[in-house]
């Protein structure tokens, strides 16, 4: 077996080569089986096994800044686990979106700590509804794309009972699943309507952690935050007060043309 002991892309590379395939099998059983559990999308999954330890095989993947793989997500959604017993992380049938493999998300799931309630996000916001009404700190983060299923939850169930759960918005904008059901242009849009949330846009990781803290720990207001496939590392620690609304950060004064950027748009825009 050698799926069980893959942890990362830098265990593939430790495989023989000519035992690819068995990497290859294992997985595509695995897949199987897990939908059969859980529900999901098979096509896509079965047929790119062997292309993704391909590539995972041959290539390195993308670094973060100081050469590590970004754990950031991962690692901010840990520490609010392990230092808050009410705390508990949702999910729907996509853990790896928040770095949680089967063998980091063990122990947390046998401590009531992290759910995966299947392809099922509308349960998961109204469970995260229930549980911020109860006092604890629930944390619910999945695909852009996927929370258009949420929008009668969300509205109904979260946000005008106004009860302090985070949700975590992945990978929103353009990015390689894109379709006519993985879109994942109309986030914005979708919950600037609705009454109580509040929802940020990190435009680096500092950022991110900032905005992450005072979404856990405020009791005031549901909160959002959309997670980008990868972080933007500065360095400086953040120190901003987000419990003040409706505020823009001003990075660069000038007259005639306003640019406005939302999250990792940033760089972008003041280039």
């Amino acid at each position: 077996m050698y799926l069980e002991n893959v942890n990362g892309p830098e265990d593939i590379k430790k495989i023989p080569k000519e035992e690819l395939q068995v990497l290859a099998d294992e997985t595509r059983q695995a897949v199987i089986h897990r939908i059969s559990n859980v529900g999901g999308h098979s096509g896509p999954n079965l047929g790119m096994v062997e292309m993704t330890v391909a590539l995972h095989y041959v290539f390195d993947s993308p670094k973060g800044n100081g050469g590590a793989v970004d754990t950031t997500l991962f690692d901010s959604l840990v520490d609010l686990i392990d230092n808050n017993e009410k705390a508990v992380i949702l999910n729907a049938g996509v853990p790896m979106g928040l770095g949680f493999v089967e063998a980091k998300r063990a122990e947390y799931v046998k401590r009531g700590q992290f759910m995966d309630v299947g392809i099922a996000e509308e349960n998961a916001v109204a469970m995260c509804s229930g549980i911020a009404k109860n006092g604890g700190t629930p944390v619910f983060g999945t695909m852009a794309p996927f929370f258009q299923r949420t929008y009668d939850q969300m509205s109904h169930d979260l946000c005008l009972n106004d009860n302090p759960a985070t949700m975590l918005v992945l990978n929103p904008g353009v990015y390689g699943m894109n379709s006519n059901t993985h879109i994942a242009l109309c986030d914005i849009q979708m919950f600037a309507h609705i009454p109580n949330f509040i929802y940020l846009a990190p435009t680096t990781k500092e950022e991110y952690l900032q905005m992450f803290k005072f979404a856990t720990t405020q009791r005031e207001h549901p909160v959002g935050i959309r997670v980008p496939g990868r972080f933007v590392f500065t360095g400086e620690e953040d120190t901003t007060d987000y419990s003040i609304y409706n505020k823009n950060n001003v990075v660069e004064k000038g007259s005639k043309v306003a640019i406005v950027a939302v999250g990792v748009m940033m760089p972008m825009a003041v280039d």
